[in-house]
């Protein structure tokens, strides 16, 4: 399937020509110096997109005028695809799963050197805004792909991740209500739902309806607030929004290996979990996770972001994502705003408190660059010390759908990555293909799927990623099991 957005020019050129934006010097506080640059030189239609801003803004203004409405997403996102054909994979997500109930296209990204294509290779995810009131997701995810496509050709890194990862971004997951908030509530930007009516009277009232996405996940849902009206209400059920049920079914496909979701805001990374049985996996998420956080500079500029752990009993995004699929997910709170505006005093020295103004601009872009770096972390520990490979038929050398189990072998000592409160890390369906992240070290592997034997294997990590060499596991059928057919 290939997920092309067959809509997605015609939408593109209503926002060229039709929506209304910002004015020339809102835009520029919508745009990162370099994207906006960039978007002038290569789009013809943006300096009339940029024209048509002049009129609206005189009308109305917002905390919200500095990020992009979905319309103008959408167009950007386009536009990137049409520049990029090769790399960039634009996908509506409602249309790929077949799920209903949204207003906007819920779209993603892939980035990849065959976009297009449905390689046999490591998956990351980025996602952004699951809550309505906090764009600055949108914002980052838009930075880390103009980076990635503008610095290919260039940065022999970026195209050693391209080249070899399939890359996801999910803008922005709760596109109604992010929509909705912009549109809307003004005045009071600290609402976070989507657009449920949890009353069923056919009428949106945010005091009563909406639903907190990242309390909808189907990992300990039951514990999260049960109250329509709180602005964390989990959901009448876990995974009801369409919303999350995209996104899990996403995840799912793609098996993901790390994952990050992007919040606002706290300067902080937060890992799975604490409240709730350990993570089998603890020292390498502490491990990863507070490498990820160094590397992320505060908005005053000294040190970086706080590590500290997420509520296990919770249903939020990062919490499922390990829980369920073992991918090493992280949830990342942006800046010391929900809403970046205009001004800000500075915790440091480059500003005076009370004298010195920040453009929403520069506070955004600079923001989102502080991301990049926390990202390239993750990335290049896609290429370290792991266990990977292939998980196979013995007889037709076709890939299994199985799973792993892993235990550590200190000494005469062991100690299993597993546990009843987590499932175990599954195999590609189509590929059989297994990707886990681990420290250096000694582990007995166990592969089993249904219909096979068991296969245990012992393995040796070393330091080095470069050092690794992906493993092919042949699984014997059971005895009743043998006859196949053609």
């Amino acid at each position: 399937m290939s997920g092309r957005l067959d809509v997605v020019p015609k939408i593109a050129v209503a926002v060229a020509v039709g929506r209304p934006s910002r004015n020339r010097e809102t835009a520029q506080e919508r745009y990162s110096p370099r994207l906006r640059d960039w978007l002038y030189a290569e789009w013809s239609a943006f300096k009339q997109l940029e024209a048509e801003d002049d009129a609206r803004i005189q009308q109305t203004s917002s905390r919200y005028d500095a990020f992009w409405s979905i319309e103008q997403l959408i167009g950007i996102l386009t536009f990137l695809k049409q520049r990029f054909p090769d790399k960039v994979q634009l996908v509506d997500l409602s249309r790929r799963f077949g799920v209903s109930g949204l207003k906007h296209p819920l779209l993603a990204v892939k980035l990849s050197d065959q976009a297009e294509l449905d390689e046999d290779e490591p998956t990351i995810r980025f996602d952004g805004v699951h809550h309505a009131c906090e764009p600055m997701g949108m914002m980052v995810i838009l930075e880390l792909i103009f980076a990635l496509l503008t610095q290919y050709e260039t940065d022999p890194e970026v195209k050693r991740w391209v080249d070899n990862l399939e890359i996801w971004f999910i803008p922005v997951v709760n596109v109604d209500g992010y929509s909705w908030m912009r549109e809307t509530i003004r005045d009071s930007p600290w609402w976070r739902k989507n657009l449920r009516d949890n009353n069923r009277d056919g009428r949106f009232e945010p005091t009563t309806d909406g639903v907190d996405l990242n309390r909808n996940y189907n990992f300990n849902w039951s514990s999260g607030d049960a109250i329509g009206a709180s602005w964390y209400f989990r959901g009448e059920a876990a995974g009801t929004e369409p919303e999350i049920a995209l996104l899990t079914r996403l995840s799912r496909e793609q098996n993901f290996t790390i994952g990050i979701s992007y919040h606002s805001y706290g300067e902080g990374v937060l890992y799975p979990w604490n409240g709730y049985t350990d993570p089998p996996d603890l020292d390498l998420i502490v491990s990863l996770g507070t490498e990820l956080a160094g590397a992320i500079s505060r908005e005053h500029g000294y040190g970086g972001y706080a590590l500290s752990s997420l509520v296990g009993y919770l249903g939020q995004s990062s919490n499922w994502n390990y829980g369920e699929l073992r991918t090493l997910d992280y949830t990342v709170e942006v800046g010391t705003d929900h809403i970046p505006h205009e001004t800000m005093r500075s915790l440091g020295d480059a500003f005076i408190p009370g004298q010195t103004e920040q453009k929403t601009e520069t506070r955004i872009h600079r923001m989102a660059e502080q991301q990049i770096n926390g990202a390239k972390v993750l990335f290049r520990r896609m290429g370290g010390s792991q266990i990977s490979g292939h998980l196979l038929d013995s007889q037709t050398g076709q890939g299994i759908n199985g799973t792993l189990d892993v235990t550590r072998l200190d000494g005469t000592a062991s100690h299993q990555l597993e546990g009843d409160h987590v499932r175990p890390r599954r195999t590609d369906p189509k590929t059989g293909r297994f990707e886990r992240l681990l420290h250096p070290g000694k582990y007995r592997l166990s592969f089993t799927a249904k219909g096979y034997q068991e296969a245990i294997i012992t393995v040796d990590i070393p330091t080095s990623g470069n050092d690794h060499q992906p493993l092919r596991v042949p699984l014997k059928r059971r005895q009743a099991d043998q006859t196949l057919t053609y």
